[in-house]
């Protein structure tokens, strides 16, 4: 993982920003750049307790069909953020 992503998901983790769609757009767009993210960043993130990080992670999955990613996002079908489960559908 590239200090890029790093460190917009430690300021996403954190809380600390103006904007969060803002971020959790460059987020998205930094872990499907060149290629995508590894699977398993993408997996941790849909995990991750901060609805930000779950939000840029299902904009990354998008056209991913590696197992561990979708069943990562199966199981964000029962998220308990409305958000979250409306970009599923």
């Amino acid at each position: 993982m590239n200090d890029h992503i790093q460190n917009l998901i430690e300021l996403l983790r954190s809380g600390n920003y103006d904007d969060p769609s803002e971020k959790i757009g460059l987020l998205a767009a930094a872990l499907r750049e060149n290629g995508g993210a590894e699977s398993d960043v993408i997996v941790m993130l849909l995990k991750a307790e901060q609805v930000p990080l779950r939000l840029a992670a299902l904009d990354a999955a998008k056209d991913r069909d590696e197992s561990n990613i979708l069943e990562a996002v199966r199981d964000l079908v029962k998220d308990t953020d409305l958000r979250i489960r409306q970009k599923i559908v």
